[in-house]
């Protein structure tokens, strides 16, 4: 029951940082100031990585 418990509330803490980095993406994100870095880069590859 405990280990259950935990693993329900670690499945809770990646939904929930998943939620905040898509708010981000909407919200915060700017190509301009973000060049060349490691999300930039992500992002531009990120059909490669998704298929």
């Amino acid at each position: 029951c405990l280990f259950t418990h935990h693993m329900w509330i670690g499945a809770f803490c990646i939904v929930g940082g998943a939620a905040h980095a898509a708010i981000f993406m909407v919200r915060d994100y700017d190509p301009v100031v973000n060049q060349n870095n490691l999300l930039d880069r992500v992002l531009r590859h990120r059909d490669a990585i998704i298929c």
